[in-house]
């Protein structure tokens, strides 16, 4: 899907929300693939700032994977 198609607005002015739908049988797979280091890029061009919110770091390698993608981080 188009990330577009999926980030819907919420009732704060310029606030928008992409879920995170049904959850994959290998999510780091999904995460770590070259397709989500696009799709934040791509996002990256119109949004000011982009929050992840992941599982903690001891719990899922998400976290792990998503960190090498982000500017800064916080546990």
């Amino acid at each position: 899907m188009d990330p577009s198609d999926v980030i819907r607005p919420t009732v704060s002015e310029h606030l928008f929300v992409l879920s995170s739908g049904s959850v994959p049988r290998n999510p780091a797979e999904l995460v770590g693939s070259k397709q989500m280091r696009a799709i934040l890029a791509a996002l990256q061009e119109q949004y000011d700032y982009i929050l992840i919110d992941s599982p903690p770091v001891m719990l899922a390698s998400d976290a792990m994977l998503l960190s090498s993608m982000v500017d800064g981080w916080y546990w």
